[in-house]
């Protein structure tokens, strides 16, 4: 299956982004987040591809503020929320 497209894309993208916020002990930006999952990533991701993961990194973060995750601020800093 590709993982840039169809079912589970964003489920694994989540994931991923939610493996950076957790490691860096700190609240991040969704950019801040995407550039993270981009960096080691070869080969580099084109600007195109990069704000597209941006975006859905966006939505999901938005999709989950209060639950998962809390956006604090402008822009919204996102870090893990307590269990």
């Amino acid at each position: 299956m590709n993982r840039t497209s169809g079912r589970g894309a964003v489920t694994l993208r989540w994931r991923r982004g939610g493996r950076v916020v957790w490691r860096a002990g700190e609240p991040m930006t969704a950019r801040q987040i995407a550039d993270a999952l981009i960096a080691d990533q070869a080969p580099q991701a084109t600007r195109k591809q990069a704000i597209d993961l941006q975006a859905t990194i966006l939505a999901a973060l938005r999709k989950r503020d209060g639950v998962t995750v809390v956006g604090v601020g402008a822009p919204a800093r996102w870090k893990l929320s307590a269990p």
